[in-house]
């Protein structure tokens, strides 16, 4: 074994130091009885191999595990490989570039490869990479085989390698073919190959049937995804509905439909080829696509196409189309975002409902022009009394019944709707406010908050504390507390009642706050004048009043005390020793409540 700078002998001795190994010099041959890549030697003058030689990891002989050096089959299968295929069109002649790679995890070299294909009507011409010939076919089916010539054993295709430079060259379309791969072993009887997928010629079928050639090409869709080819889910469903598509639009004679969405997958493939197709599935997609294309028949019957795209101009799925033909009829949905209609008719009225809106047109020539129909970016904003955009509120639209639009992020919320009149609804802090608006026009829907302003005053006019506010929107809601009189909460424009708390004594109060903003609350000035039976001041009596308790209200001086409060209907009692008396007063209407003790 020499590694370039140092030779070592790796034969085993005998007990003398000569070689273990016997025979003359065209005796032996290298055989992998294995396939697991490493070399046996065969004596060739043994016939039942007992004078084969093995490697035990340190050098060769014969051991007692050493295998019998002629098998009746030998293992060429322990590789791996990959047969990539790249088509090119050439006039009216495809041309398929192959490349073969063995891949690391392989233990042998490639010698020979099988192409299993049928025979196509217009020929095909085969060229070979150098050191390597391609043969005919082969006992157990029709095979293009490409094998390294003789004495050429150095273009093997070496573990982890590539070669290119097979070609085949044919009028024909493409399909999936099978291939075998074998691994270099030295001579002996085959084993099994290395099976797997590429693609390849194939004739169109004869008769050729449009229908069936869809079935063919869903077919190839899901097997690409099988076999890698297509790298995720949605790119192959994209294709599957293109088919299944064309597919319902041949069968409802639209002919014309059919090939707008075939010409479609042309334009994907040629976008997705960069990334989530290989050379294969772009070959299957494209140039059948294409022959298909060129076998369908001119439209023969009226036909009128309609397409519902948003506002970006991309194709909307989940719409549905009338026309009016001595009464609406639903119109053939693509399930794309496109629909079709047979029909005798010159005119037609169309009726498209989306996101439970609908819109109308009415005298629609029937022509081979696409008759589209598109939503609007609907934006509905929300913005606070100073214009800064304001979260979250819910939206909603009416179209039949009350429709969920969005909950703004970032004060927006946006919808595809079509452009037409609607009602919207924005809720916020528990209110709500409603604004109709054709947004065909303007499709923009501003809402926006008053600052609503609480303040608690005394009677003679001045700002006090401490108020607690409520305001009453399904249920009572906390509105906030008063810090120098004054409470703020930014609130839809509607009316609401409020409800001002304050030493322990409620009042509510109902305004609009789209028309004033400001809702004030004052406080009178309660007076409590208590005398004895002779009419006399009492000094010192204890007032209180009632409010879910009894609360403290004063202690009269010259026989009275007075305390701000709200003027509501309140029970006084006045109290001096075991005297006491009890009134019930409105202080809206009187604020001075006379008590006289027994």
């Amino acid at each position: 074994s020499w590694d370039g700078q140092i030779g070592r002998r790796i034969n085993a001795v005998d007990t003398n130091g000569a070689s273990i190994i016997k025979g003359g010099q065209d005796s032996f041959g290298l055989i992998d009885v294995e396939g697991d890549g490493i070399w046996e030697i065969d004596n060739f003058n043994m016939e039942d191999g007992t004078e084969g030689y093995s490697w035990n990891g340190q050098e060769y002989g014969h051991w007692a595990n050493t295998p019998n050096t002629k098998p009746e089959v030998i293992p060429r299968n322990n590789i791996n490989t990959d047969v990539s295929c790249r088509v090119v069109q050439q006039a009216d002649t495809l041309q398929f570039n192959y490349e073969i790679y063995n891949k690391p995890i392989s233990k042998q070299q490639v010698s020979e490869i099988f192409l299993n294909y049928k025979p196509i009507s217009a020929g095909v011409y085969v060229y070979d990479p150098p050191f390597w010939s391609s043969g005919g076919f082969r006992n157990r089916g029709e095979f293009i085989h490409w094998g390294t010539n003789y004495g050429h054993e150095t273009s093997f295709i070496r573990v982890g390698k590539r070669l290119n430079g097979f070609i085949l060259k044919t009028k024909a379309i493409c399909t999936i073919l099978s291939y075998e791969a074998y691994g270099y072993n030295a001579f002996g009887k085959d084993g099994d190959g290395f099976l797997a997928k590429t693609i390849g010629p194939v004739d169109p079928s004869n008769p050729f049937i449009v229908l069936n050639f869809l079935d063919t090409l869903t077919s190839y869709t899901t097997q690409s995804l099988t076999l890698g080819w297509i790298t995720t889910q949605p790119i192959a469903n994209k294709y599957l509905n293109y088919f299944s598509t064309a597919k319902t639009q041949l069968q409802a004679n639209n002919t014309s439909g059919a090939k707008a969405t075939l010409q479609q997958v042309l334009a994907d493939v040629n976008v997705d080829s960069s990334s989530t197709l290989t050379s294969e599935a772009y070959a299957l997609l494209r140039f059948n696509t294409e022959y298909l294309i060129s076998k369908l028949p001119a439209q023969t019957t009226p036909y009128l196409n309609i397409a519902l795209k948003n506002s970006s101009g991309t194709k909307l799925p989940g719409g549905t189309l009338q026309y009016y033909d001595a009464s609406w009829k639903d119109a053939v949905n693509n399930n794309d975002g496109t629909f079709s209609i047979n029909t005798t008719k010159t005119t037609l009225s169309l009726r498209m409902t989306y996101a439970y809106g609908s819109q109308q047109k009415n005298n629609v020539p029937v022509t081979s022009d696409t008759v589209l129909f598109q939503t609007v970016n609907a934006h509905v904003q929300l913005r606070n009394s100073s214009d800064a955009l304001l979260d979250t509120g819910t939206v909603q639209y009416y179209s039949g019944a009350w429709r969920t639009f969005g909950t703004t992020s970032n004060g927006s919320a946006t919808k595809e709707l079509l452009p037409t009149n609607y009602t919207f609804r924005m809720s916020y802090a528990y209110g709500s406010s409603d604004k109709a608006q054709n947004i065909k026009s303007n499709p923009t829907i501003d809402f926006q908050t008053i600052n609503t302003q609480i303040e608690l005053k005394n009677s003679q006019g001045n700002l006090i504390d401490q108020g607690t506010v409520q305001y009453y929107s399904g249920a009572w809601r906390t509105f906030g507390t008063t810090s120098n009189g004054v409470t703020t909460k930014e609130l839809l424009p509607n009316s609401y009642q409020f409800r001002m708390t304050h030493e322990y004594v409620s009042i509510d109060k109902t305004q609009n706050v789209g028309i004033d903003n400001t809702v004030p609350f004052l406080t009178v000035a309660g007076t409590v004048q208590v005398r004895n039976l002779q009419n006399n001041p009492v000094n010192n009596a204890i007032v209180t009043y009632y409010s879910g308790a009894w609360r403290t209200f004063g202690t009269t001086v010259s026989g009275q005390t007075i305390k701000e409060l709200l003027p509501v209907n309140l029970q006084f009692r006045a109290k001096l020793g075991t005297a006491q008396a009890d009134k019930t007063q409105n202080l809206s209407t009187n604020p001075l409540v006379e008590i006289q003790l027994p």
